[in-house]
């Protein structure tokens, strides 16, 4: 079965190992989400899903900005809000989830796939130069 997002370096990869490797693991589980919305297997992993995705996006998220502090990245208040944003748009589908209306995993997949695209081509890609001139790569 094929994947919703296919992991292309030359797409999507920063050059900064441990980014790239943490967006590979969030690519994993949006795939993971798709593989089981495309079988029908969807409900039953929804939760476990969004829980899994917001626990190693707060993660990812937490490296991400410890780099952006110790390195004095100027925009570092406005990259924490985006990151902030998307843990609570997360914290939303839980909510919907648990009040019983669990009919949107199409709608969150479109997301996860349009907020990470955009944020791993449009957003990170700010932050690259510094990085590499700071030895981390």
């Amino acid at each position: 079965m094929r994947n919703y997002i296919e992991w292309d370096d030359a797409k999507y990869s920063l050059g900064i190992s441990f980014v790239d490797e943490q967006h590979k693991k969030l690519v994993a589980i949006i795939n993971k989400l798709y593989r089981a919305f495309m079988e029908k297997q969807h409900q039953s992993i929804l939760l476990n899903v969004l829980d899994e995705l917001t626990e190693y996006t707060k993660i990812h998220f937490k490296e991400e900005e410890h780099q952006f502090e110790t390195l004095g990245l100027p925009d570092t208040k406005e990259h924490k809000q985006k990151h902030n944003d998307f843990i609570e748009v997360l914290e939303d589908y839980k909510r919907k989830y648990s009040s019983g209306n669990q009919k949107f995993t199409f709608t969150l997949l479109k997301f996860l796939n349009n907020w990470l695209i955009t944020h791993i081509q449009k957003t990170d890609p700010g932050y690259v130069e510094l990085f590499r001139k700071n030895g981390i790569n």
